[in-house]
């Protein structure tokens, strides 16, 4: 399996421990991990930080949204995505087998 060092997920894990497990099986339990840790951060943060974080986001999706509407339109329909790493965690959990997982740039 293949991982981008460039998603969410993987920034997120290396943000929280500067490990990245090299196996899905771990990398897994590490991203629910940081998950769980990045929740409580949210929680337990002043009241307005996270209503002006929600806010800040929703007005960077509509924008986001908006140039991606007008470049699907302008460049076809998008290729095939491969399975994500919660359907790929899950069918090697089904298979009792954990692959090793690639990082690319």
């Amino acid at each position: 399996m293949k991982v981008s060092k460039k998603s969410w997920h993987y920034r997120l894990i290396f943000w929280y421990d500067h490990y990245v497990p090299q196996n899905l099986c771990d990398y897994f339990w590490a991203l629910m991990k940081s998950m769980l840790i990045v929740g409580l951060l949210a929680v337990t943060a002043p009241v307005w930080g996270p209503a002006m974080a929600v806010h800040y986001l929703f007005e960077r999706y509509d924008d986001w949204r908006f140039e991606k509407m007008i470049a699907d339109h302008e460049s076809g329909p998008p290729p095939p995505k491969p399975p994500g790493i919660i359907m790929s965690f899950l069918r090697a959990k089904k298979q009792k087998v954990c692959p090793l997982i690639e990082f690319t740039e």
